[in-house]
């Protein structure tokens, strides 16, 4: 799988650790949902260049893997409760 888009579900809760095994995501979109807790440090999504899981409840710090998607070009995470 390479293209995830679930937003504006209203989806609760915390998000699966399961999602961190799928290493071919390009394209994650979990945005406008209600999804608390912490990001996933997903250093396994090498091929991701956009993430948006703006308008959540997620908290924490961003996970410094963040950092590290080489192929990156669009993330969204405001209108969370993230810090650092």
């Amino acid at each position: 799988m390479t293209y995830l888009t679930l937003n504006g579900n209203d989806f609760r809760d915390r998000l699966p650790s399961s999602l961190e095994g799928l290493t071919k995501l390009e394209v994650l979109d979990l945005s406008n949902n209600e999804i608390d807790g912490p990001l996933l440090n997903a250093t396994n999504w090498k091929s991701m260049n956009k993430l948006k899981v703006d308008g959540n409840f997620f908290t924490g710090e961003v996970p410094k893997s963040f950092g590290a998607f080489d192929s990156l070009e669009i993330l969204h995470i405001q209108r969370n409760k993230l810090s650092g």
